[in-house]
Parts: C-alpha cells; sequence; structure tokens
C-alpha cells in the first residue's frame, strides 16, 4: 500500500458558470448516459452498509482421543486423561467473528448514487478551479475553502460558485448531474468476505495543501515494510455494474472532465469506489454503453459513434492549463499494483 499527495490543477478556486434547470438549452447536452461499472475481481468494492453479522464457522473434528493402556489412580492421571476430551469437546465449538455488510437492494449488491458521485467528484475537482480544504496552522484539522464565495458571479447574483459546485451543485445550488445507484448484471456479479488490517488514520502532516491523497491498488504495509495483520472480515464484490446519470445542460468541457473523472477509456482501473481502499479494494473500470440526448431533438449514440464523441470531449477538456499532466498523475496512482486482469 502507498498513498501520494496530488495536487490540483489549480491552486485557487475560480468561479464557474450558474447554469439554470428551469429551461433546457439548445447548445448544451441535457439526457442520460448508460454506464457500466467493471470491478477487478483482485480488487473488489466494499460499500459498507453499517450493518454487521455474527458468522458462526461450522466445528472442527476433534483430535483422536488417545487409548490408554491403563485405569486412572490419581487426580493427576485424571487430568491426563480428561484434557484432551476437553481439548477436542472445545474444537467442535463454532468460532465466531463480526462481518461488515455491504449495500443491498432486492438481495442484490448495489453502489449507492451518493458514494458514486462523491468519487466521481473528487477526480473532477482535481482538475478544475474548485473550492477545497486547505490545512490550518494548528492542529491536525483541515478548514474548509467551500462555495459559495461572496461576490458577483458569472451568471449574475451575489455569491459565486466554482466550475464543480456549478455542475455537482453545493449549498442553496442544485446540481446539474445526479447518479443513480449501481445494481449488479445478473449472473455478473460476486460477492466473497475478504480479511482486511484494521484501519489507520494517516498523517495529516504529510498531507501538502493543495493536494488530494490518493491510494494506489497494493496491499496495506506498515513503516517497515511489512504486511499488516489482517484481523477484519469484510463483504466485497466484484463484477458488472450498471447504472445511469442523468444530466442538464452540461457543457461540451463538462462533459469532457466527467468522462476523464471516469476514467473512460483506461484499459486500467479509473476510478476507486468504497472503504478499504488503503489495502487495495475497490477497483473499477467505467464504460459508457450508450447516450441519449432529448433536447432539441432525441439523439442515441452508440458504437463507434459514442466513443469518437467521448474521445473528442475528453481530449478537448483536458488540452486546458495542465489538465492532462495532473489526468496522467491520478491515473497512474490509483491503477499501480494492478493485477491486470478483470472478471
Amino acid at each position: 500500500m502507498g498513498y501520494r499527495n496530488v495536487r490540483r490543477a489549480y491552486e485557487e478556486p475560480e468561479p464557474g458558470e450558474v447554469v439554470s434547470q428551469n429551461r433546457y438549452q439548445e447548445d448544451r447536452w441535457t439526457g442520460f448516459l448508460e454506464v457500466l461499472w467493471r470491478v477487478d475481481k483482485h480488487h473488489p468494492v466494499a460499500i459498507g452498509s453499517g450493518a454487521i453479522r455474527l458468522i458462526e464457522e461450522g466445528p472442527k473434528p476433534p483430535p483422536p482421543i488417545p487409548q490408554l493402556p491403563f485405569r486412572p489412580r490419581s487426580p493427576g492421571q485424571m487430568a491426563r486423561t480428561l484434557r484432551p476430551m476437553v481439548e477436542a469437546e472445545a474444537a467442535q465449538k463454532p468460532t465466531k467473528k463480526v462481518v461488515s455488510l455491504v449495500v443491498t437492494r432486492g438481495g442484490g449488491a448495489v453502489f449507492p448514487g451518493s458514494s458514486l458521485k462523491g468519487a466521481v467528484r473528487q477526480a473532477f475537482e482535481m482538475l478544475t478551479p474548485a473550492c477545497y480544504h486547505e490545512k490550518q496552522p494548528r492542529g491536525r484539522k483541515r478548514a474548509p475553502v467551500r462555495c459559495p464565495f461572496p461576490g458577483t458571479q458569472a451568471g449574475g447574483g451575489e455569491q459565486w460558485f466554482c466550475p464543480a459546485c456549478c455542475f455537482f451543485g453545493s449549498q442553496s445550488l442544485g446540481g446539474r448531474v445526479t447518479f443513480q445507484e449501481a445494481r449488479g448484471v445478473p449472473n455478473e456479479w460476486f460477492h466473497e468476505l475478504r480479511t482486511v488490517p484494521t484501519a489507520w488514520e494517516p498523517d495529516d502532516e504529510k498531507v501538502e495543501d493543495h493536494c488530494y491523497r490518493l491510494y494506489d491498488l497494493k496491499p496495506d504495509r506498515d513503516d517497515r515494510g511489512q504486511l499488516r495483520e489482517e484481523v477484519e472480515e469484510t463483504q466485497a464484490v466484484f463484477g458488472n455494474f450498471r447504472s445511469k446519470v442523468s444530466l442538464v445542460n452540461a457543457s461540451d468541457e463538462e462533459l469532457g472532465l466527467l468522462f476523464a473523472a471516469l476514467g473512460v477509456g483506461e484499459r486500467s482501473p479509473g476510478i476507486r469506489l468504497g472503504g478499504k481502499k488503503f489495502h487495495g479494494l475497490g477497483a473499477a473500470r467505467v464504460e459508457i454503453l450508450g447516450a441519449q440526448k432529448i433536447y432539441p431533438r432525441a439523439v442515441r449514440l452508440e458504437g463507434r459513434a459514442l466513443e469518437d464523441w467521448i474521445a473528442d470531449l475528453k481530449r478537448q477538456a483536458l488540452e486546458k492549463d495542465g489538465r492532462l499532466e495532473r489526468y496522467r498523475e491520478l491515473q497512474s496512482v490509483i491503477s499501480e499494483g494492478w493485477k491486470g486482469e478483470h472478471p
């Protein structure tokens, strides 16, 4: 395991454009994307539901009891005779362990839309002049530098919002992108129990200002380079999951940055989801299966036309202000340690 501080593409937040949702605009994109989340089997996703379950493992076969050639005649002999019997009985009792459970709905595992949106927003903020949290001069907490900011907004008003908040939403400002929960594709997703170390709190003194802390895909190790003891059990899932992303009045630049934040087009995992990322869990590769525009006329993109559209928007968005360098650094960190396989 390792984490690295990756700098934002911009040092300070800048005003974005507040776009009304009351009326669809012809020069912007309104519709939805059909998304496939391919979760790596070596790095499954563990999005905890907050629930735990006590699981009893089956009894182990008792050890053979030796046949003594004599009848015990003293307490010492009796104790030595009974000891293997007691140990055999104890060995047959089931052991118990606590397991953290993943989020489920209707008998299947799901990724909540809020978890997907939060993971994508972090990458989006790294590539835009977004608001952020900065370290205080004293103490380990980080002070928020969050929207809204006082001043004149590009779209009018007495406050302004950064590009990320204009798109994903903020206090007193509705977002224009919505993530539906991702459900497992029937017969294409699987769950398992994973043993992981106890989570630890990274040293805030090693977190630099204007940076995000990103984890690679390697197992967790201590300061001496030794693998940490795996003492906790958690449910995790891998395979294929599908969802939709709804968009209202999205600009070409916002779409390109969204595709970059999702890591679309990357052969290695392009985004990290869920918990236990410090131990290499939560790697996903994202594919866009279809795009449906609903205004000013219905247009559906699939296949080659869809791939070219995504690639052009992503390339144009990353050409600005050193974004491409940050994007490559982000992808190199979150895919480091990947085994190169998918289910």
